[in-house]
């Protein structure tokens, strides 16, 4: 199932205001360019269904180790977009590399009975 005519030019015009945004320049001066990258597209994925990867997250490095210190991962994931993994992961390299006079983070208490 290919594109519709319709389709392709929506295409064009968002990103050749795209081009125009982000790089400074003319309608006129982004089209060619806009062309030969939907040819290209066309031409290698065609009738394909093409992922498209999110852009990589870039976060404020003082406020999400402040947020860190302060909050529980499960919640600085949900605040900043991650997965609870990567802020487990964070958290856990947040601890080992905490200042000599710094004390440790609380630990839960056990539920283990003796």
């Amino acid at each position: 199932m290919s594109a519709s005519p319709g389709r392709i030019e929506e295409l064009r015009e968002e990103l050749v205001a795209a081009v125009v945004q982000r790089n400074g320049v003319s309608a006129a001066e982004a089209l060619p360019y806009v062309n030969a990258v939907l040819v290209h597209l066309q031409e290698s994925y065609g009738t394909q269904e093409l992922y498209i990867p999110a852009p990589t997250a870039k976060w404020d490095l003082e406020i999400l180790t402040e947020a860190l210190r302060k909050e529980r991962p499960s919640q600085v994931a949900r605040r900043f977009g991650m997965s609870r993994a990567t802020a487990y992961r964070l958290k856990a390299s947040l601890v080992l590399r905490r200042g000599v006079g710094e004390s440790p983070a609380p630990c839960p208490p056990s539920t283990k009975s003796d």
